[in-house]
């Protein structure tokens, strides 16, 4: 039921001028519910219009892929720090600053990241394990981050802080044992 109901929202915003504010409260609860995926074939222009913060992050991912990253940080600012989605966008904020080299910004990003995905806890085990895959990809990040730095025992540092059991884990001992070598330590770069 939720899902129909997702498709008539779509063809009721695209139909309108003005978005209801009492259907932005009733698409916010609905997107809970059914999450983005129905809204990603949705024009830009629509979803924007919807001004739904559930919304912001999927907006903003459209134009991450389509290599727009001002346009995509821009969305991805809107998304406000008590939001569930909040922890993803500093993660994917982050991902943008670190590859046009704005370390430090990527830094507090991925640090913002960790803080809120490390205090969300739920009772749903695919929510909590949906935390933990972002705080592990912003830690993993981290450590990326000073390897390209060439701060090696920093980026090791960071890297052990990715939990075992976190499918990170295993890219994560390549990269350790990457920053290994480059300090020299070939017997630790193997293992």
């Amino acid at each position: 039921l939720y899902f129909s109901a997702m498709t008539y929202a779509i063809d009721y915003a695209n139909s309108v001028g003005t978005v209801d504010p009492q259907f932005k409260v009733f698409l916010e609860e609905l997107i809970s519910k059914t999450g983005t995926e129905l809204l990603s074939r949705t024009k830009n222009e629509i979803l924007e219009k919807l001004s739904v913060k559930s919304i912001y992050l999927l907006i903003a991912k459209k134009y991450f892929l389509n290599k727009e990253y001002e346009q995509a940080l821009k969305y991805l600012s809107f998304v406000p720090s008590d939001h569930r989605h909040y922890p993803e966008a500093q993660l994917t904020a982050g991902v943008i600053r670190m590859s046009s080299g704005e370390d430090n910004l990527a830094l507090e990003n991925f640090k913002n990241c960790l803080k809120k995905s490390s205090g969300m806890s739920n009772n749903d085990p695919k929510i909590a394990r949906y935390y933990s895959m972002i705080k592990d990809n912003c830690q993993t990040n981290i450590g990326r981050l000073y390897y390209g730095q060439k701060k090696y025992d920093t980026a090791i540092k960071s890297f052990y802080e990715v939990d075992k059991k976190s499918y990170m884990w295993p890219y994560v001992l390549l990269e350790k044992g990457w920053a290994e070598y480059y300090k020299g330590n070939y017997n630790r770069s193997l293992g």
